[in-house]
């Protein structure tokens, strides 16, 4: 006979085991249920910053190029301009030079004499 009540209490622990797993259950999926949302809920979140941040990196992407196409537009048209300022300062400083040594100094003070000499002779006529 015990042994036929160690197996009644085994059935009546085990009964009330599931009693207890199916009173809760309900309650337990719905715990889980919550918890699944939340899961998938910040899933689908963070699917959209994902897809977000893609787009911005894009136009990032996009931008940078176009930015980098400008600033070797830029960097050619200042070559440019800075051979066309190279070459203006050449000419400049080849015209001053010429000028500059049209004479030299032995030559201008004798064309200096040569016309304080005419300039003499023009007033003796007056």
């Amino acid at each position: 006979m015990s042994k036929r009540m160690e197996q009644n209490q085994q059935v009546n622990g085990l009964e009330q085991d599931t009693i207890h797993t199916t009173s809760d259950s309900p309650a337990d999926e719905q715990q889980i249920a919550r918890l699944l949302q939340g899961v998938w809920d910040r899933v689908h979140q963070a699917g959209e910053l994902i897809k977000e941040l893609r787009a911005q990196r894009s136009d990032l992407v996009r931008r940078m190029e176009a930015l980098e196409s400008e600033l070797s537009r830029m960097k050619g048209e200042l070559a440019n301009r800075n051979g066309i300022i190279k070459t203006l300062t050449e000419q400049q400083n080849a015209a001053e030079t010429a000028q500059g040594k049209g004479f030299t100094n032995g030559e201008r003070d004798a064309i200096t004499a040569r016309v304080k000499e005419l300039l003499a002779r023009i007033e003796s006529y007056l």
